[in-house]
């Protein structure tokens, strides 16, 4: 293990697939011992132990619905143990749905607002009020590259990573002088199984633009490691997202049409 990681265990949300499971990955790889958190306990036990084979590091399986406020009390006192203590968080369990705001009850509008938005901010609670008495510890928010416009057809995803985006910056600078640091990285479209979840295809995006997760968990975690506040995952994203000083009158009509041709049959 690198002597010179801040890190000893890290609780890594979404970690069953994606970028979450990439995280986890090179987390493990660098002797760092990992609490795992998902919904899918049979996945989640596979890679537990897996890392623990591989890398001989400690892993604890956590399985929950983060959107369920009962089973996100569990996640919420393993980040306040005092044996063990979590010193890495990442928060990086998410997902939509596209197509209109009213295409979908507000049950599920609501599960979607509940998962990105309060479970991050129940998460970051928890950690933080642990890791500031102790003067140490990372927080890691993984947003999204549409939190930074107002983009139809994606109304409820591209708010809750807006609110992502904002509550890192607030509380990064709430803790700065704690010994407790908060990074947020904002990938763009990335190789996963939540653009079918949500009903995308992204099958004619450019390959350029399409990152892998692997890419994106080693990008957040060095952005991490060094204590920056915001990272992209690439040049090509960094333009994208300065597209977002575009008015929105102007704006919003590109969107709409490339959201349509993302959603179209096929």
């Amino acid at each position: 293990m690198d002597r010179a990681l801040p890190w000893r265990w890290a609780l890594v949300t979404g970690a069953s697939s994606g970028i979450g499971r990439a995280i986890a990955e090179q987390l493990a790889a660098d002797g760092v011992n990992v609490v795992l958190v998902a919904r899918r306990t049979e996945l989640l036990t596979a890679l537990a132990d897996d890392l623990s084979g591989r890398h001989g590091v400690r892993t604890e399986v956590l399985p929950a619905d983060l959107a369920d406020s009962s089973q996100r009390d569990a996640v919420e006192a393993r980040l306040g143990a005092a044996k063990d203590p979590v010193d890495l968080l990442v928060n990086c369990a998410g997902g939509g749905l596209a197509g209109p705001l009213i295409a979908h009850p507000p049950r599920q509008r609501q599960r979607e607002a509940d998962l990105n938005c309060i479970s991050v901010l129940r998460l970051c609670h928890a950690a933080a009020a642990a890791m500031v008495p102790r003067g140490r510890g990372t927080i890691l928010n993984v947003a999204s590259g549409l939190g930074y416009f107002a983009f139809p057809g994606a109304a409820v995803y591209s708010a809750s990573k807006a609110f992502v985006l904002s509550l890192s910056a607030t509380l990064r600078y709430e803790l700065r002088d704690t010994g407790v640091g908060v990074t947020v990285v904002s990938p763009g479209p990335t190789r996963t199984e939540g653009p079918d979840l949500a009903g995308l295809d992204l099958t004619g995006l450019p390959r350029f633009l399409l990152a892998e997760p692997d890419r994106v968990a080693s990008v957040a975690l060095a952005a991490a490691r060094a204590g920056k506040a915001l990272e992209q995952v690439n040049g090509w994203n960094a333009a994208m997202t300065a597209a977002h000083h575009v008015p929105d009158r102007l704006l919003q009509p590109v969107l709409a049409r490339l959201f349509r041709h993302f959603t179209r049959p096929r």
